[in-house]
């Protein structure tokens, strides 16, 4: 199969770190250009603020940012898969939370609220993820819970695969 366009990237990105009220902030700005697409859809950027940090039991975070990539900003199997229901060529906003309930026990959040195809037949996307995060000296479990899917994966899972002859 032969891609509509070639993908060359130029990204550039910066943030900036400041006490907020006593606590970390941070302002950050993500730009990317595709200089190789045939389209005139080969901008996407991401602009946000991020107040907060997790860590010792009671520590919460908060981030708000607002996306738009559009459709050949980047190649579309690694733009996340969260935003938009993956894929490129939508815009929105993304409202994310943590809060670390004890030294091993994690809640967070994710709200999207996008809309694809903003320029051609326009559909609104929502999406909302709630995990549960548990750890346990190198092992993670994770509980995830979203609007959309269900998913429950332990990361310290071994995979064993073998060869028939």
């Amino acid at each position: 199969e032969v891609l509509a366009n070639d993908y060359g990237l130029l990204e550039f990105a910066a943030s900036y770190g400041a006490d907020l009220g006593g606590l970390p902030g941070t302002i950050y700005l993500d730009y990317v250009v595709n200089h190789e697409a045939t389209s005139a859809g080969d901008t996407g950027y991401q602009v946000g603020i991020g107040i907060g940090k997790v860590g010792e039991p009671g520590t919460w975070s908060l981030d708000l940012n607002y996306r738009d990539l559009e459709a050949d900003a980047v190649f579309a199997t690694f733009a996340d898969s969260s935003f938009t229901g993956g894929g490129t060529n939508g815009e929105g906003w993304k409202f994310s939370g943590k809060v670390q309930l004890s030294r091993n026990l994690q809640a967070a959040f994710a709200c999207f609220i996008n809309r694809i195809d903003p320029g051609g037949e326009a559909m609104d996307y929502h999406r909302l993820h709630v995990d549960l995060s548990i750890f346990e000296g190198q092992c993670n479990y994770w509980l995830k819970l979203g609007l959309i899917q269900f998913l429950a994966s332990l990361k310290c899972l071994t995979i064993t695969l073998h060869r028939r002859s």
